[in-house]
């Protein structure tokens, strides 16, 4: 999907609006409860290669996308911890690699799949849970808070973008180890590779050609940063004034990075835990 870059830049996906008539919001209340889904619910999705791969023929084996993907089953803890909370998670999207199971999780995507409750499950969601890809775009269609988990990227073209909303979302980035160094790479080291390539496949294409492999958000990251959302829908989130000076750094590297370039930034707030957790990010 090619986006509108002048679109994105005015944010006027903001007021986009999908309403559904009463014979839809029956057949959608229907097949929920078809599912097994009662009360609220929490959307997520991991992604892998099986779409492209069953709708595209696409051989994915030397493909750079990789760095996009991640395990479905970092998300388990996650479901538990929703379940415990009387949440049910729905995993969204369509031709995975495998089934699914997790206490309070419901395998949509691989028993009830189908374009019309997409949308639904879409609109009714809590809020979402998911990697990039143009799922993400389904929260934004609904203004559902949404976790970006294993962001692989700061800095991107107007094709490649999501609705975000830096007000509403939280992003979990991946971690990139240096296999020649031999330790991770600071949020600004990786800047200044976004901002020397200046293009997401040529930021991938150096990664792999100086030995740098992503590592995926773990299962407590993913859990912490869905819980950290939920308080921040429930007005009961606390941040310290460390936690605050933090994501000010963040946003001072992110405007360095994007210095001079025509480019769009993931200026939403990284996971609190996260760089609580993990203080040499920021060095």
């Amino acid at each position: 999907m090619v986006m509108n870059s002048e679109f994105i830049r005015r944010k006027a996906y903001q007021d986009i609006c999908l309403t559904f008539t009463p014979e839809e919001q029956k057949r959608g209340r229907e097949e929920l409860l078809k599912m097994g889904i009662q009360g609220e619910y929490v959307c997520f999705f991991s992604r892998t290669f099986a779409y492209l791969e069953k709708v595209f023929k696409i051989d994915c084996s030397e493909t750079l996308d990789c760095f996009r993907n991640s395990n479905i089953e970092n998300f388990t803890l996650m479901c538990e911890q929703m379940q415990k909370k009387g949440i049910q998670s729905i995993r969204m999207g369509k031709f995975v690699d495998a089934p699914f199971s997790a206490p309070g999780a419901i395998d949509y995507a691989s028993k009830y799949s189908s374009p019309f409750m997409d949308l639904y499950l879409s609109a009714n969601a809590k809020c979402f849970v998911s990697d990039c890809s143009a799922i993400q775009l389904f929260a934004s269609l609904f203004h559902k808070p949404l976790v970006l988990t294993n962001t692989p990227i700061f800095t991107m073209k107007g094709d490649a973008v999501p609705y975000f909303d830096a007000t509403r979302d939280i992003l979990l980035p991946k971690k990139f180890l240096d296999t020649r160094r031999k330790r991770y790479l600071t949020l600004r080291e990786i800047l200044e590779i976004e901002k020397q390539e200046d293009h997401h496949v040529k930021v991938y294409q150096y990664y792999k050609s100086h030995g740098i492999i992503s590592e995926e958000n773990s299962p407590e990251e993913i859990a912490a940063a869905t819980n950290e959302l939920l308080e921040r829908m429930n007005d009961t989130v606390e941040y310290t004034s460390e936690d605050i000076a933090m994501q000010g750094r963040v946003l001072e590297l992110l405007e360095w990075a994007a210095q001079g370039r025509d480019c769009f930034v993931y200026d939403v707030p990284i996971a609190r835990d996260f760089l609580r957790n993990n203080p040499w990010y920021l060095e």
